[in-house]
């Protein structure tokens, strides 16, 4: 950057799934794949997990977008029906 200033830092979490949901393109995912949420949502999260805000996972064309969540270690699933 100019004038001596430093980039800007991304806090690094202590555990998920890896990635800056942030920069994902999700208008260049198509009809599937990873999505941004804005109703619908299907299934039941089980106990033990939390839902990543706002995004899903579509499994098919005429499929709804299901919720991704996290488990305490981290890792990230996707339940269908």
């Amino acid at each position: 950057m100019h004038n001596g200033m430093k980039n800007p830092t991304v806090p690094k979490p202590k555990f998920g799934i890896g990635l800056n949901l942030g920069n994902l393109n999700l208008k260049m995912s198509g009809n599937h794949g990873m999505g941004l949420i804005r109703g619908g949502l299907r299934g039941n999260i089980p106990a033990g997990f939390v839902i990543v805000p706002g995004m899903g996972v579509k499994i098919s064309t005429d499929s709804a977008f299901y919720p991704v969540t996290v488990d305490k270690f981290g890792d990230a699933f996707c339940f269908d029906e």
